[in-house]
């Protein structure tokens, strides 16, 4: 069995014309009009196949196909078919029609497998609406509640709760939907990478060993604001000078650490930030992330130990203080053996690599075993007008992804 080109290329090319006609790109808002529109698009398609269809309390959808021992749980497998705002059209459908092309091909070959297949599409993945991302499989694990929906207001001072309950979906139901360890054997992604690696690598497939976590830090460095031409050099107490040292070793404590690891420093705030002047005080932000959490705690202490003797060189005081932070998610060794041992078979170009960003899968994780295969991002382009992947690439995504839901539902 394999998967079907064209039907796949059609399939995401129908997706792409529920969007909204404002601005460049792909714009699809979880419960918007032409979310519901793309919502009965696929489980049309579903139900035309024989699957049972469910939709839980805040849109997350599951189609179900029936397996030998229906008392079996099911494997799932899916993603996300909500967008950004002027995004591209890959960016979750890929995984979402993936996931129901497995489907068709075990239907047209009269396979019923041992245990039962569900199909998801997760509603709320990007977080358009409420800045959340991955709502949908926050309320799915138990992360979000009904209290935090009701708190939880778009640009509009809508609330969360207020518009799932427009868009027709019950989400006073939220209780009985709370997924528990046991009710899934295992669940798969197939995604884009939304990086550049496998494309400037020339590779096929990425195998992920290993979802990043992240620690996030607010470094302040506090000096002595003065005039900047007055001031001599060996009198200074600045900040500035402290801050740039500091920042300047972030890459190597991530390269020498881990081979996964990532470090960056995306923010900087000077104060009272003027031409002519000493700042008083320096802040940035270092965002570390890793497959590995030991790793993660070995950078924060190397980076805790640079601001400190960038801050007494300079004759400053230094804070670093933990903000946002998520633990590294495992993949375990079996769905890794079970991919790669597929990807051998079909004659796959493939590597082992880390994910770095927040997926459904991320979530999925605190209740049943995950998998995640990876296709090329050309360019490395995601969440824009132009992301683009060849569609013979999601094609032998699609075929690694049929292969091993076929092996993790024969048994």
């Amino acid at each position: 069995m394999e998967t079907n080109l064209n039907r796949l290329k059609s399939t995401i090319e129908a997706m792409s014309n529920f969007r909204s006609e404002d601005g460049p790109g792909i714009s699809r808002f979880s419960y918007s009009r032409d979310d519901l529109k793309a919502r009965k698009y696929l489980t049309d398609i579903c139900k035309e196949l024989g699957l049972t269809v469910r939709i839980d309390a805040v849109g997350n959808i599951f189609s179900r196909y029936e397996g030998q021992n229906p008392s079996l749980v099911p494997v799932l497998s899916g993603s996300h078919i909500d967008s950004v705002k002027s995004g591209g059209m890959f960016d979750g459908i890929v995984g979402s029609v993936g996931a129901l092309e497995c489907a068709r091909v075990m239907k047209e070959n009269n396979y019923v497998p041992m245990r039962p297949l569900e199909i998801v599409f997760f509603a709320e993945e990007e977080g358009s609406n409420f800045q959340v991302p991955v709502m949908g499989s926050k309320v799915l694990v138990g992360k979000l509640g009904l209290d935090d929906l009701k708190s939880l207001k778009n640009q509009e001072g809508e609330s969360a709760y207020s518009l799932i309950k427009r868009a027709a979906f019950n989400p006073d139901d939220i209780p009985n939907c709370v997924l528990k360890k046991g009710d899934y054997k295992a669940s798969l992604e197939l995604h884009i990478e939304q990086s550049v690696r496998l494309d400037l690598e020339g590779h096929t497939i990425g195998i992920v060993e290993g979802i990043a976590g992240c620690q996030w830090y607010k470094v302040t460095f506090r000096g002595k604001q003065n005039h900047a031409g007055a001031t001599p050099m060996h009198l200074r107490q600045d900040p500035m000078c402290a801050a740039s040292e500091c920042i300047s070793k972030v890459k190597y404590m991530a390269k020498e650490t881990s081979r996964t690891a990532v470090a960056t420093v995306g923010y900087i705030k000077a104060l009272p930030n003027i031409p002519n002047a000493i700042p008083a005080e320096v802040s940035f932000t270092v965002d570390i992330r890793d497959i590995k959490n030991g790793a993660m705690d070995e950078i924060a202490e190397k980076l805790l130990a640079e601001a400190n003797k960038a801050a007494e060189e300079n004759g400053c005081g230094v804070t670093c203080e933990l903000g946002a932070s998520s633990r590294a998610i495992e993949i375990m060794p079996y769905m890794m053996r079970v991919m790669e041992q597929e990807a051998k078979q079909l004659g796959l170009d493939y590597i082992f690599m880390p994910s770095g960003a927040v997926h459904d899968s991320n979530y999925m994780a605190e209740v049943t075993d995950v998998g995640m295969i990876f296709v090329p991002s050309i360019d490395g382009r995601s969440h824009v007008p132009e992301e683009k992947t060849d569609f013979s690439h999601v094609k032998l995504g699609a075929d690694l992804l049929l292969n091993t839901i076929l092996r993790l539902t024969a048994e």
